[in-house]
């Protein structure tokens, strides 16, 4: 089970994603889950833009992309609750805060057990948990 970030779920909206990640994708697809709040930001992304062509694209893209996860999103309950507020209290002591969306992200990985695969490997590095970057080969 790999806890997926919104930056990787992303590239499939593009028209040219990167080759190693869609490599990546079509090699973890059944262990791929993605967590509530990436779903909450990738909605967010597609509402905030005005009625247009790219707007229309994306829908249909977040459609397809929800039926592909339909029986694999990760919630956010009291387990990632709890080790939200004791990831975010650790790292602000640490001097190093980190992102809401990421921190929820980070928060139900942490409570799993299990690896986030992201590109912004810095966004999460003091999280002390396992990284993967769909990126390198």
């Amino acid at each position: 089970m790999i806890a997926i970030d919104t930056n990787v779920l992303s590239e499939t909206s593009l028209k040219q994603p990167h080759p190693d990640v869609v490599a990546w994708l079509g090699r973890n697809q059944l262990r791929l889950w993605m967590p509530a709040v990436v779903l909450a930001e990738l909605c967010y992304g597609v509402e905030k833009l005005p009625a247009s062509r790219q707007r229309t694209e994306l829908e249909r893209w977040l459609a397809r992309l929800r039926a592909s996860f339909e029986s694999r999103i990760l919630p956010f309950e009291e387990k990632a609750a709890e080790t939200h507020g004791r990831l975010r209290a650790r790292l602000k002591r640490l001097g190093k805060p980190m992102n809401a969306p990421d921190s929820y992200v980070a928060a139900i990985a942490i409570s799993l057990g299990i690896p986030v695969a992201t590109r912004n490997i810095s966004d999460f590095q003091h999280a002390d948990l396992e990284l993967i970057d769909p990126w390198e080969r």
